[in-house]
């Protein structure tokens, strides 16, 4: 379907851009506005499983995923599956006809959740399945594909694999520079040299790199190292959405514009949090982030930022005649003589499930006061360890060659 598609096009969309990489819990639109007003030129949305959505109304299920503005264009919808029929409905739902210019496909994501369902960078383990996949998704969607994924085994292993890829229609192909299992305190630097390597053997083709893009600067000189067509920055753009300009924005400033962008669009309360906790990683004090989740609206927020050691002062402006506060904010921020009558009930029901809660949790403490625990025959009170109850040393992923995908869902993480 996509074979209409020109070379022109492709390339006016995946070279020469800034990117703001799929984020899962960070790419909704009010934070893609925000990177976009900084100078973002093309962005993702975050992670969408296929069949977690289309399990159930598209329209409702974390709808904040599927809003969208004029604005923010270009846009590519990013999607996760291992099977191409969801993935190929979701792609030509109504919910993104006419809202975004392209799809593309997780082959990157090395959380736990994708690697059991073998969604992510599980894929790049089952290179036949991946390649089919991606070829029978392509030919049936009007939009082009593309993929973003990680190093596999070495350089040429992901050469050989992206190969196939190019070979059945993907037009793209974005280069995390880390392996999958480069994450949390094994996360390291991103091997940039190998999307260089990459980058040389794909000369016509368009290779987006991806990995620490922490300043303005990074951007350009990434690209001019690697060769790679565009560059994106995912982690490096939460903490500071600013870099996507070229003169430095203070972080009062993109406070006040993140809060006053977010108001106008659905956003829950945590949403909005979770973003400025990002934003404001290094400029905190200890207890910031706590306390900051304990806010019940955006003046408490206000006042929290303005009593940090450096304070934070931001400026946001009144909301205009008819417009109203689009952050949905929690039924406990509300004082009970304010709620409706459900959200009394709703109140009351969290206050019951709190109390049965913390029942269990004094009786849990109670019994393990009272019960001691008996020492071993031959006085030792602890079993010496053994290599069944030891943490390796480095985890592994066992991605059985034969197994068929899984064709269960998984909840966002």
């Amino acid at each position: 379907m996509c074979s209409s598609i020109s070379s022109e096009m492709i390339r006016s969309l995946y070279c020469g851009k800034r990117m703001l990489a799929p984020l899962v819990g960070g790419s909704d639109l009010s934070f893609r506005l925000l990177c976009r007003k900084y100078g973002a030129q093309v962005t993702f949305t975050e992670m969408c499983i296929a069949e977690y959505y289309l399990e159930r109304d598209v329209r409702t299920v974390k709808d904040y995923v599927f809003e969208f503005d004029p604005l923010d264009r270009p846009c590519i919808a990013q999607l996760a599956g291992n099977t191409p029929e969801p993935i190929i409905k979701l792609a030509n739902h109504e919910i993104l006809r006419g809202k975004v210019d392209a799809i593309d496909l997780n082959c990157g994501c090395p959380q736990g959740f994708a690697l059991e369902k073998n969604y992510g960078c599980a894929l790049l383990g089952h290179p036949e399945l991946l390649t089919d996949l991606c070829k029978q998704v392509a030919a049936n969607i009007s939009l082009p594909l593309s993929v973003k994924m990680r190093l596999h085994e070495d350089v040429p292993t992901t050469i050989g694999i992206m190969e196939r890829l190019i070979n059945v229609g993907v037009k793209a192909i974005t280069i995390h520079g880390r392996y999958w299992w480069q994450k949390g305190e094994k996360r390291g630097l991103a091997d940039w040299d190998s999307i260089k390597q990459i980058k040389s053997h794909f000369p016509d083709f368009p290779i987006i790199g991806n990995g620490d893009i922490l300043s303005y600067a990074d951007f350009d000189e990434h690209q001019r190292l690697s060769g790679v067509d565009s560059t994106m920055a995912g982690y490096g753009a939460l903490l500071n959405p600013g870099i996507f300009s070229d003169t430095p924005i203070p972080l009062g400033t993109m406070l006040s514009d993140y809060i006053a962008i977010a108001r106008q669009h659905h956003n829950k309360l945590i949403d909005v949090q979770r973003h400025i906790a990002w934003m404001m990683k290094r400029n905190s004090s200890a207890d910031f982030k706590a306390n900051l989740f304990q806010c019940k609206n955006i003046p408490e927020i206000q006042s929290l930022l303005e009593a940090q050691p450096v304070p934070i002062f931001t400026t946001i402006p009144p909301l205009a005649a008819g417009e109203v506060d689009h952050i949905v904010y929690p039924v406990w921020s509300k004082k009970i003589e304010d709620m409706s009558a459900s959200e009394r009930k709703k109140h009351a029901r969290r206050q019951q499930k709190h109390e049965k809660r913390m029942n269990r949790k004094r009786e849990r403490e109670s019994s393990s006061m009272t019960t001691l625990p008996e020492s071993s025959s031959n006085g030792n009170d602890l079993a010496p360890s053994s290599p069944s109850n030891r943490e390796p040393a480095t985890k592994a992923v066992k991605i059985e060659e034969d197994s068929t995908p899984s064709s269960s869902t998984s909840g966002m993480k």
